[in-house]
């Protein structure tokens, strides 16, 4: 039995001894290659019955092994929306969701123009801003950006100086 994880390169050696001492040659069934190779891949876990022939130029034998591929611990999956829009003012709100095919407990981030996942604007955040939120398992990272839009509210114009009260003859000319 060999076993092995989705992802890995598995080798098949196996040793035999020809009494004769011809030369021996090597077959492996599917999946594994004419070198007793096979690169698994994400979707292979399972249980896979290989058979090995061995044979010189006059007869063959034949061996089967079983091979066992586990599945590889699999990064947290982010659901969360490419983009968010707001107006300057308003809280900015990124609602996401995190799975862990494992169930292994999910660490949470958000970094760049955010720390958490809520924000309140102000009237200096108009622009196009980048989120990056990381999901962590321990084992594996997930991360998505999120391009947050805050658009720019007007705003009535307002004097640089108050008027102060004044006090003046009638007639004259105030400004």
């Amino acid at each position: 039995t060999v076993t092995a994880i989705e992802g890995d390169l598995v080798t098949l050696k196996l040793k035999a001894v020809d009494p004769d001492g011809l030369p021996i040659s090597y077959f492996f069934s599917e999946p594994f290659n004419d070198q007793g190779l096979w690169q698994t891949k994400d979707g292979d876990a399972g249980k896979y019955l290989i058979r090995v022939t061995a044979g010189d130029m006059f007869a063959n034998t034949t061996a089967d092994v079983l091979v066992i591929i586990n599945p590889r611990n699999k990064a947290p999956v982010i659901d969360c929306p490419d983009e968010v829009t707001v107006k300057e003012g308003e809280t900015v709100n990124i609602e996401c969701s995190f799975f862990d095919t494992e169930n292994d407990p999910i660490i949470t981030e958000y970094s760049g123009w955010m720390t958490s996942s809520t924000y309140t604007t102000n009237f200096d955040s108009a622009g196009e801003h980048e989120v990056l939120v990381r999901a962590s398992d321990d084992v594996n990272n997930a991360t998505k950006t999120i391009i947050v839009t805050v658009k720019n509210v007007p705003r009535a114009p307002i004097f640089e100086e108050h008027l102060k009260d004044m006090t003046v003859t009638e007639t004259d000319i105030v400004t």
